[in-house]
């Protein structure tokens, strides 16, 4: 357990009431030379010898009562950047790593502790005050996210993606009719019940939950809506040959069921099957938007995209890998549509347990679900979120971009990825008339924050030193006084361009700084991974109109 100190009964609390602005009127005073110590002391509420002390060191920071932490406030500052950069890469640390780095990081430093070390990693305890002392910080679970996805989420392929969607939007007045803007995806599912968490007898060291079998079959559901939250029947896609009655027994109304002799996926012959006799006769009057992904069974027959320009559809390709951001039935359907599906499952084999789930009996389950998760606020999020309608270009989070935007930096060194760098503006004015409700992002820029020119760079710097100066670097007041600037003040007195830490500032000045700075003391112990933007030669699919007059040509003669 942490060694938390637990008061005794009766001791008053130690209670720091003063503020740093009554700090530093009581300075002011004291340059004054007006009144005594004492007198101050009184006047702002200030222990004397707590003015005497930091009066001397010109510190105003208020810090917490008692003992620090081992590595110190500013040392677990940098920890907390280092970590959330570790994130922002793709690789956030885990509870031992933490412990491992503060160990290496309290070593280096070569700092007083009572860390672990035989297993050189810091204590339990000191983790768990670690993340009380800095709420930035939480343990959260985390998604898998494949190197090809982190890479293909990307600003460059976002936007271009929005840039067709305007484009296809307005020559074919598509703008003001969400109607007719529809999403297709499939997803698989199991049948078969996950226990999840469930309520035991504490201290337990097994807890079972009955399961309907060790791996159940796998199905696809093919689900399709648009932007006012209509939704069309499902489709269930089962693995075999022969097709029969009870397998739609259950299942909402209207649905139709395909087999697949090799396999329960989707493939081209199945989705042309459900453009002809399910999308067509079910969809809008009129030329209709159907967005899907990029998957080889929706765009490598010629005949079937022919079908759909024959029939008014214009099928919107996505880029590949950003289907988790873009898609609207995958952010906001098909999520709840499995926790639903889940529950009924495992309210299934408690009423049920000597059944087993199967195809037979699988349709109410599913609809059940579906009609819990297939609802029209759903499906508006789901557009609203991806920024497909109303069209947005800020729909998505710059959080979404993270790792991509990381690895671009990693192989274009010196160029900000920044939100307001990036070229949102819209390639047409209809966009302007067509997403009132989303307003672009505005950048305010102090006016204190000066570029230098290029004349005062080789007027106060050598041509070497102008190689090695970042670009565009801003000009920020320098506090003088901070312990982390090992550097003569005088040397100080020339440079007005810098913002950052230790190590640039070093590098820059030519410095004879012997010591480590603690910042790269954390990049050697714990170095951030980035990932290369090209590690594959395979052509990847941009956004595009799968059943354009020259596609369908193409496709024709090249297969």
């Amino acid at each position: 357990m942490p060694r938390k100190y637990k008061r005794k009964e009766g001791v008053r609390a130690r209670v720091c009431s003063w503020t740093t602005e009554q700090l530093q009127s009581a300075f002011d005073e004291m340059d004054r030379n007006t009144m005594g110590i004492n007198e101050i002391s009184r006047q702002f509420g200030i222990p004397p010898r707590t003015l005497r002390r930091r009066y001397t060191a010109k510190n105003t920071t208020k810090q917490t009562l008692g003992k620090h932490p081992i590595l110190d406030f500013a040392n677990e500052k940098r920890l907390v950047k280092h970590i959330l950069k570790l994130g922002d890469a793709g690789f956030p640390p885990n509870r031992q790593s933490i412990r491992m780095l503060a160990y290496q990081f309290a070593e280096k430093l070569e700092l007083k502790h009572n860390f672990d070390h035989e297993n050189e990693m810091a204590g339990a305890a000191w983790f768990k005050s670690f993340i009380e002392r800095n709420p930035e910080l939480s343990i959260r679970q985390a998604e898998g996210l494949s190197v090809a996805r982190a890479k293909g989420l990307s600003r460059e392929k976002v936007n271009n993606f929005y840039d067709l969607l305007i484009k296809v939007l307005t020559e074919n007045d598509l703008l003001d009719k969400p109607e007719r803007l529809y999403n297709m995806d499939e997803s698989g599912i199991q049948l078969n019940n996950k226990p999840g968490k469930v309520i035991a007898k504490k201290g337990a060291k097994v807890v079972n939950s009955v399961t309907s079998a060790e791996k159940g079959e796998t199905m696809t559901i093919v689900g399709c809506c648009n932007a006012i939250g209509n939704f069309l029947p499902p489709v269930l896609i089962i693995k075999g040959v022969n097709k029969k009655p009870e397998f739609q027994d259950g299942l909402p109304m209207g649905s139709k069921v395909y087999m697949n002799k090799k396999s329960a996926y989707i493939n081209a012959s199945l989705f042309d099957k459900w453009l002809t006799e399910h999308f067509i006769p079910l969809k809008a009057h009129g030329k209709v938007l159907l967005i899907l992904d990029g998957h080889s069974s929706h765009s490598s027959a010629p005949n079937m995209l022919q079908a759909a320009a024959d029939n008014d559809i214009i099928l919107l390709c996505l880029p590949s890998h950003t289907t988790s951001a873009l898609q609207p039935l995958d952010r906001s359907v098909f999520g709840p549509f499995k926790t639903y599906f889940n529950q009924e499952t495992n309210q299934f084999m408690r009423l049920n347990p000597n059944k087993k789930i199967s195809r037979y009996n699988a349709g109410k389950l599913i609809r059940n679900a579906w009609i819990r998760a297939a609802t029209p606020a759903n499906a508006l999020a789901g557009f609203r979120g991806s920024g497909i309608y109303p069209v947005c270009r800020n729909a998505l989070p710059d959080t979404t971009f993270l790792i991509s935007d990381t690895a671009m930096d990693s192989e274009n060194p010196g160029t900000s990825r920044t939100p307001h760098q990036v070229d949102r503006t819209s390639t047409t004015q209809a966009q302007t008339s067509y997403s009132l409700d989303c307003q672009p992002e505005l950048v305010n820029v102090s006016e204190s924050i000066v570029s230098m020119t290029i004349d005062n760079q080789k007027e106060n710097i050598s041509e070497y030193e102008q190689i090695k100066t970042p670009p565009n670097l801003m000009q920020i007041e320098i506090d003088r006084e901070s312990p982390s600037l090992l550097i003569d003040s005088e040397i100080l007195d020339d440079i007005n361009i810098f913002d950052i830490d230790d190590s640039t500032i070093a590098e820059i000045l030519g410095s004879n700084i012997q010591s480590e700075t603690p910042s790269k003391i954390l990049i050697e112990a714990s170095p951030i991974p980035k990932i290369p933007l090209t590690m594959s030669k395979r052509a990847k699919q941009s956004a595009n109109i799968l059943n354009s007059k020259e596609n369908i040509e193409q496709k024709k003669r090249y297969g």
